[in-house]
């Protein structure tokens, strides 16, 4: 019967201790993202630079080649631009469960076609050479976003 008390006072210390260690509130360590050193410009252009939709009428895609590939052939770059954008659309639609019918891809295809521009971009890196594959037209977003609805 001692034995049993004891036992019992030993684990009920074990809870006690156990449950004070997890209810400590933990401090994380923020990192912070604004640098005060940095200007408002550098902030503008990292975000310009993201790929997908950079507003409701442009979408942008980034082709990354490595500066020991020759990127003469502009006509090479922009082929393969094109089909990387149209990939990338239809990962779009499959991503906001629209399905990819023959009419989307014809829509797709006709868009990267007829709106996409190829931009050489400057980068601060000489062992790479950077793209940007812009699609603009107006309301490109609503109309890939309804797709399935127009005929």
């Amino acid at each position: 019967m001692l034995h049993l008390r004891k036992l019992i006072l030993f684990s009920t210390c074990m809870v006690m201790i156990f449950s004070f260690s997890c209810s400590k509130e933990i401090q994380k360590q923020s990192i912070p993202l604004d640098d005060p050193d940095s200007d408002n410009k550098e902030k503008m252009l990292l975000e310009y630079q993201k790929e997908g939709f950079i507003s409701p009428d442009r979408y942008r895609v980034i082709i990354v080649v490595p500066a020991e590939e020759k990127c003469d052939d502009l006509n090479e770059m922009r082929r393969k631009a094109r089909q990387r954008a149209v990939l990338s659309l239809r990962k779009y639609l499959m991503s906001q469960n629209i399905p990819v019918t023959r009419n989307a891809q014809a829509y797709i295809l006709n868009v990267v076609n007829n709106h996409g521009s190829l931009k050489r971009h400057q980068t601060s890196s000489s062992s790479r050479y950077c793209f940007f594959f812009d699609i603009t037209k107006d309301n490109l977003k609503y109309n890939l976003d309804h797709i399935e609805q127009q005929r």
